[in-house]
């Protein structure tokens, strides 16, 4: 069997201000973008996340949130 399949899945939650919220499957952890921005591993447990669209996202979400916010005020 493919270990792919048999990994868990990363758990990805939304917090009450409409945040995005990574969870490693492993050990339970409240990861934040930084702390997988450039290593796809959780730093708590070294569990190895799966590089995929929703951690990209993830990653990202801040970044363009900031950029959106500055280049149209109110948005």
């Amino acid at each position: 069997m493919n270990d792919d399949k048999k990994r868990k899945q990363p758990i990805y939650r939304t917090d009450i201000h409409g945040h995005t919220v990574l969870i490693c499957p492993n050990c339970f952890e409240k990861l934040q973008p930084a702390d997988v921005e450039t290593y796809p591993y959780c730093p708590y447990c070294n569990y190895r996340l799966p590089v995929d669209e929703q951690l990209e996202e993830f990653i990202l979400e801040p970044v363009i949130h900031s950029w959106v916010s500055k280049t149209y005020p109110g948005f």
